[in-house]
């Protein structure tokens, strides 16, 4: 198992974002199962058609999974550059009006 999203999550730790609700919304997220899914294969070049599958696949697994909601809130305190997080794809979160921007997160 890659070790990609915890380091992405490091990451956001040095970079001072308060991660006190990740060790929550982690013990119950579908990602979990196959976190290699939600991000690009490290060292790897990524073809951009395998790229879009990969992605498709980990926003269905997002969709369904039972921690969106709490993901969605902590994506939008980390901001993560990389990776499928509550179902939004590096390129839908870069977007000038991705649903993070326009729902209120409590």
């Amino acid at each position: 198992m890659s070790d990609r999203p915890w380091a992405l999550v490091r990451d956001a730790a040095a970079r001072g974002r308060d991660l006190g609700r990740f060790d929550v919304l982690a013990a119950g997220a579908d990602c979990l199962f196959d976190p290699e899914l939600h991000d690009s294969p490290g060292d790897q070049v990524e073809a951009a058609p395998d790229r879009a599958a990969r992605e498709a696949v980990a926003v269905e697994v997002c969709e369904d999974c039972p921690m969106l909601a709490a993901c969605r809130r902590y994506v939008a305190d980390v901001q993560p550059v990389s990776g499928v997080w509550a179902a939004l794809t590096p390129d839908d979160r870069a977007a000038p009006a991705h649903p993070l921007e326009l729902a209120e997160v409590a």
